[in-house]
C-alpha cells in the first residue's frame, strides 16, 4: 500500500498549521498590543536582518579576515566570498537570497513530482508539485529564519539535496563534488560522506579528502599574515566561539541544538526548584559549564560512531541511512540556529517520498516536522539574555532537539528490527574483502 499521500498530508498539516498560528499569535502581539521584539516575531533581532552574509563579506574583505574574532568559517570560505563581492553588500545580499529560494524551489517541486509519476497527467503533476513546494516554502520555519539572517545554510542545504539526488542516480563523483563546498566551508556536513563509504568510492573519497586540505591550506597562504599566524589567529576565533557560545549563556538562543537543551534544561530545574522570583536571572558557574562540556562531546562522538556504524552495516535502505544522517547533523553540532533545521525538512521530504512504511514512519515524520514549527510564544526570560543583549531565549530550546532525538531513536529500533539477520562480524568481513578487492584492482590499474 502506498502510504506517500498519508505521509505529505500529515507533515504539511502540522507545519502548515505551526506556521498560521506563529503569524497570527506575533501578529497579535505586535500590531494589536504593539509589544516590541522578541514578542512580535519568530525571527531575529529585525535590526539584525541579512547580517550574516554582509558581515561575512565584510570578513572577506580584510586582507586576513581571522584578524576580527568573529570570523570562525574554514579558510576556503573567504577566498570564494571575497570573489563574489564586487557588486556591493546589498545587491550580493538580494541576489543570494534569489538565488537560493529559486534553487531550493525548483529541487523542492521537482522531488515532489515524484508523488504523480503517471506521465499522462504530466501538466497536472507539475502544477501539483509546484503549488506543494510552495506551500512547503510558505510553512518551513528553517527557511524564513534562514532567509532573514541571510544565512549560509541556505546554500548548503541546496548543495546537499542535489548531491544526494545524484546519488539517486548513482552518480556519485557528480555528488561528491555538490557536497564538496558545503564541506569546504562548514566541516559538519561531511557527515553525509558516510552514504559515499563503500570500496568503489574509495579513490574518489581519497581526491575528496586532498582536495579538501590543498583547497584551505591555500587559502591560509592567501591571508596577509604568514601562515602560521593565520593558523593561530583562526583556532583563536575557534576558542572565543567556544567561550562566549558553548560555555557563556550567550549561545542559548539557538534551539536546533541538544547542548542548549541541556543547559536550558538544568536552568529550568533550578529556576522551580529554587522558587526563583519572577524576573531575577539563573546562571550557571563557568567551571561547571566546562565540566559538562567535556561530558557532552564524549557523548556526541559516541552518538556520531554509533549512527556511522548503524547506516555503514545495518541499514539496508539508501535513503533512510540518509535521512538518520541528516538528522544527526543538527544533533552533532553543539552551536545551531533554527537554520540548521534546513537539513530536517530535506529529511522530512525524503521520509515522504520513500514507498516503504516501516512502524514508526508515521510518529517520526510528525516528530520531525514538529521540530521545524516555530515555538516563540512562550519566552523564557529566566535563562538570560543572548546575543541580541535581549533576553529572548523561547520554549523552543527545550522541546525542538528532543523531538529530533526522540525520531533518531525510533529510527534506529525499527532499523534493528527490519534488519534481523545482522551479524556484526559477517559484515565486517564482507565489507574488509571488498576493500582488499578494491586495492588489488587500484594496484593493478597502477
Amino acid at each position: 500500500m502506498d502510504f506517500r499521500r498519508r505521509k505529505l498530508w500529515l507533515a504539511l498539516g502540522i507545519t502548515f498549521l505551526g506556521m498560521l498560528i506563529a503569524l497570527i499569535w506575533h501578529g497579535w502581539q505586535g500590531w494589536i498590543l504593539h509589544r516590541p521584539y522578541p514578542y512580535n516575531s519568530f525571527l531575529y533581532l529585525p535590526s539584525r536582518r541579512f547580517s550574516d552574509l554582509s558581515v561575512l563579506f565584510f570578513e572577506a574583505s580584510l586582507p586576513s579576515p581571522y584578524d576580527t574574532h568573529w570570523a570562525g568559517y574554514l579558510p576556503a570560505t573567504y577566498p570564494v566570498i571575497r570573489c563574489l563581492g564586487a557588486l556591493g553588500t546589498s545587491t550580493e545580499v538580494l541576489l543570494y537570497l534569489c538565488m537560493c529560494s529559486l534553487g531550493i524551489w525548483v529541487a523542492l517541486a521537482e522531488a515532489l513530482r515524484l508523488l504523480f509519476p503517471d506521465s499522462r497527467h504530466s501538466l497536472y503533476s507539475l502544477i501539483a508539485a509546484i503549488s506543494l513546494a510552495t506551500v512547503f516554502m510558505f510553512s518551513s520555519f528553517p527557511l524564513w529564519f534562514g532567509l532573514d539572517r541571510a544565512n549560509l545554510e541556505l546554500f548548503f542545504a541546496l548543495m546537499v539535496a542535489c548531491a544526494l539526488h545524484c546519488c539517486r542516480l548513482r552518480r556519485h563523483t557528480l555528488g561528491l563534488m555538490c557536497l564538496f563546498p558545503p564541506v569546504c566551508f562548514k566541516l559538519y556536513p561531511a557527515l553525509l560522506l558516510v552514504l559515499f563509504l563503500h570500496p568503489r568510492n574509495f579513490l574518489r573519497l581519497l581526491i575528496f579528502g586532498t582536495g579538501f586540505f590543498i583547497s584551505n591550506y591555500l587559502s591560509l597562504l592567501t591571508f596577509s599574515h604568514p601562515l602560521k599566524t593565520n593558523w593561530q589567529l583562526w583556532n583563536n576565533n575557534l576558542a572565543f566561539w567556544r567561550t562566549y557560545y558553548l560555555i557563556e549563556p550567550y549561545g542559548l538562543y539557538a534551539s536546533a541544538t541538544p547542548w542548549s537543551t541541556v543547559k536550558a534544561s538544568i536552568l529550568t530545574f533550578v529556576y522551580w526548584w529554587a522558587n526563583v522570583p519572577s524576573g531575577q536571572i539563573v546562571m550557571l558557574s563557568r567551571s561547571f559549564t566546562e565540566s559538562l562540556y567535556q561530558v557532552y562531546s564524549l557523548a556526541t562522538v559516541i552518538y556520531l560512531g554509533a549512527v556511522t556504524f548503524y547506516a555503514v552495516f545495518i541499514e539496508k535502505e539508501f535513503f533512510r541511512r540518509t535521512v538518520i544522517l541528516l538528522v544527526s547533523i543538527p544533533l552533532s553540532v553543539p552551536f545551531g540556529g533554527e537554520y540548521r533545521l534546513l537539513y530536517i525538512d530535506i529529511a522530512i521530504v525524503i521520509l515522504i517520498l520513500l514507498r516503504s512504511c516501516r512502524r514508526n514512519d508515521f510518529l517520526v515524520l510528525g516528530l520531525l516536522a514538529f521540530a521545524t514549527v516555530p515555538k516563540r510564544e512562550i519566552i523564557l526570560g529566566y535563562l538570560g539574555f543572548t546575543d541580541t543583549g535581549l533576553r529572548d531565549n523561547a520554549l523552543g530550546v527545550l522541546i525542538t532537539p528532543p523531538c529530533m532525538i526522540a525520531a533518531v531513536i525510533l529510527l534506529l529500533r525499527d532499523g534493528l528490527r527490519d534488519n534481523p539477520d545482522f551479524r556484526i562480524r559477517q559484515t565486517i568481513e564482507r565489507f574488509t574483502n571488498l576493500m582488499k578487492a578494491q586495492f588489488r584492482q587500484l594496484r593493478g590499474v597502477s
